[in-house]
């Protein structure tokens, strides 16, 4: 999972949960800035998640969780 271009450091990529239904594996996930009071680098950041899953017969569909 990309999460695009960033301007701070300190994004991150989360897994919520991965949820089979029918022929479709919904995995659900957040994208995490940081806190307000952090003091994190002024740079371009690309912060991205790869993980596996168990083997599914079906397509995959991704839902962002805001």
């Amino acid at each position: 999972i990309f999460a695009g271009t960033r301007p701070t450091a300190g994004h991150t990529v989360v897994i919520e949960g991965l949820e089979p239904k029918g022929e479709t594996l919904f995995i659900r996930y957040r994208v995490r800035g940081p806190r307000p009071d952090e003091m994190v680098a002024q740079m371009l950041t690309t912060p991205f998640l790869l993980a596996t899953t168990p083997a599914f017969k079906g397509s995959a569909s991704f839902v962002q969780i805001r």
